[in-house]
């Protein structure tokens, strides 16, 4: 991390510095400080680049651990629309993040919905089958 932080205060721009100090932020989603210095330096983050889309995922993911669900969802909204040269992975993860705030926060069925795209999709992806109720 110390490495990343001198690269930082070189250029926080560089979307490759940006991309792995999020990601080794996100490893203490518990450190509120670090978390809010990641939503800080993505704010200008436009999804434009897998890269990019990436980015969004740990801003989403630094917003969900700040206790702002509902600006999260509107992160992983704005990085799932760049399906073009899109990673399956990354966003079958952005829809999966999404839909688990969405069943956190009371919007259940927009939860499932989004749960069954993602099985129709991969159906062995993260927990998804249990929590649809199929299979064992």
């Amino acid at each position: 991390m110390a490495h990343v932080e001198r690269l930082m205060d070189i250029d926080a721009t560089d979307p490759m510095v940006l991309l792995s100090f999020a990601e080794l932020a996100l490893d203490t989603p518990d450190d509120r400080s670090l978390m809010d210095r990641v939503v800080r330096a993505t704010v200008h983050v436009e999804n434009e680049t897998p890269v990019d889309t990436a980015i969004l995922l740990y801003r989403g993911r630094a917003l969900a651990a700040l206790g702002l669900p509902d600006a999260a969802i509107d992160v992983f909204t704005l990085a799932n629309r760049r399906r073009k040269d899109g990673p399956d992975g990354l966003l079958h993860q952005i829809r999966y993040e999404r839909a688990v705030l969405y069943h956190e926060t009371g919007q259940r069925a927009r939860a499932r919905q989004q749960f069954e795209r993602i099985y129709a999709a991969n159906p062995g992806f993260e927990d998804v089958a249990q929590r649809l109720g199929i299979g064992g």
